[in-house]
């Protein structure tokens, strides 16, 4: 994509000190994108997210009433939830958010009848008023939010403001970036993409930071 666009824009730009500049910016945002992919950069980042109190899957006891957020790093966030249900069976998933997991839940082994579905939560400010409102009906039992690690310190925020006591489990990346070696500094899809959402984490949490 950037080559086609650099390539186009190197057709039509009159001059050469236009196609320098166009031929600049496309090397600086090709150097971007590397630095960014290295799973270094990607650990970085996320490690300079705000660090609340989060357990991950592995370390939750039994929980009835699962609110899982759809947004990115979907297939982690499909591991998470088999995660828990195996150990000890979900009463309830409520999935908030599109409906783009709701066939790989069942096909991951989630039962149907216990998946529960509100399309209208775009938001995470709407995905956690829903949370507020279902933790208060009768049967909810014990109730946590799972979302990726990344996205949990901004939910978190959202938690405390909103004054609920709810357990946040974080999910897996769906690549997660390598940590060790040579690798660490090796460009990976998978660490552009964390590296992606890290940084729009970092931006979200600076704009709804209470004044």
């Amino acid at each position: 994509m950037l080559g086609t666009i650099a390539f186009v824009a190197l057709r039509v730009a009159p001059g050469r000190r236009t196609r320098r500049l166009v031929l600049g910016c496309a090397a600086f945002v090709l150097c971007s994108y590397l630095v960014l992919a290295m799973p270094v950069t990607a650990l970085w980042l996320i490690a300079n997210l705000p660090q609340p109190h989060v357990s991950n899957t592995a370390s939750s006891g039994p929980i009835q009433t699962l609110f899982l957020f759809d947004c990115d790093n979907r297939a982690g966030r499909i591991l998470g939830t088999l995660d828990i249900h195996r150990r000890a069976p979900i009463d309830t998933v409520w999935l908030l958010g599109p409906d783009y997991l709701l066939e790989e839940l069942v096909a991951a082994g989630i039962p149907a009848g216990r998946i529960r579905h509100d399309p209208s939560a775009g938001d995470t400010a709407t995905q956690i008023a829903q949370v507020r409102e279902r933790m208060g009906q009768p049967g909810a039992g014990t109730s946590a939010i799972l979302a990726s690690r990344i996205q949990m310190p901004r939910i978190a925020q959202f938690v405390q403001a909103a004054g609920i006591d709810i357990q946040l489990l974080a999910s897996p990346l769906d690549r997660e970036p390598a940590s060790h070696g040579i690798w660490t500094i090796i460009p990976a899809y998978g660490a552009l993409m964390a590296s992606r959402d890290a940084i729009y984490e970092l931006a979200a949490i600076a704009y709804y930071q209470p004044q």
